[in-house]
């Protein structure tokens, strides 16, 4: 996901655009002086790995301009770099000739070309799980479409657009029935069932969280569904007693 967008000039900030929780000033700041040192050094870099995130960057050293995307660190950093140059294109067009007498107001009509390359960077909640485990249902309730009554299988996936705030998210529904098993290694770490398995909470809590979404970097949501069930665990209890 892009999550931060920076233009700068030495080290004042023309623009910047927050899409998510990111880099605090801190780290930015010291991350920008790291990025400018190896820059010095004649290092050829056009991204940068940050601990869990993903910077990547264009240089116009005659202006010491430095444009600058933060995203996730398993974004495709080539599909970044594409939407990066879009945005140093346009900013050289509208702006190459006057950067000394930049109005600071007029950087706000970057924000709907940044709405569009967020979008067009396809940020991704995709959602895994067995045939019938509520997916499908997920998916129309975060879109506000009509429930279905009765469980449809869905057929090797689906994808839909939904927004959040004033940005746009692609959700991806997976098939979950048996013939589709052979893509599930692409997909799944671990899939299990609380309902059946109120003996190792706490151990399936540190495969997901400590082994494998520390290592892989990624984002771990533990979803409550058919909680109507009298014995159903609830994520608030199995939490609980993981800190415990």
């Amino acid at each position: 996901m892009l999550r931060q967008v920076y233009i700068l000039e030495n080290d004042n900030i023309l623009y910047n655009k927050n899409f998510g929780k990111s880099l605090s000033v801190e780290d930015f700041q010291k991350l920008y002086q790291e990025i400018l040192e190896e820059t010095e050094k004649g290092t050829n870099l056009d991204s940068y790995d940050f601990f869990k995130y993903k910077i990547v960057y264009s240089l116009v050293k005659d202006e010491s301009l430095v444009f600058m995307f933060i995203t996730d660190i398993n974004d495709d950093a080539g599909r970044s770099k594409r939407e990066l140059e879009k945005l140093k294109k346009e900013f050289l067009e509208t702006f190459g000739d006057n950067l000394e007498n930049l109005d600071p107001a007029l950087m706000e009509i970057f924000d709907p070309i940044m709405d569009t390359i967020h979008r067009n960077l396809k940020t991704k909640i995709s959602l895994v799980g067995f045939s019938g485990v509520g997916k499908t249902t997920t998916t129309k309730l975060i879109c506000a479409d009509e429930i279905p009554s009765i469980h449809i299988p869905t057929i090797t996936g689906k994808i839909a657009t939904v927004k959040i705030g004033k940005l746009y998210f692609h959700l991806w529904d997976f098939a979950g029935q048996e013939q589709f098993s052979y893509l599930w290694n692409e997909y799944y770490a671990l899939l299990t069932d609380f309902h059946s398995s109120l003996m190792y909470p706490k151990y399936i809590i540190n495969i997901i969280i400590h082994q494998y979404a520390v290592k892989s970097k990624a984002n771990a949501v533990l979803i409550e569904y058919l909680n109507v069930l009298d014995d159903a665990y609830r994520p608030t209890k199995i939490v609980a007693e993981e800190e415990d």
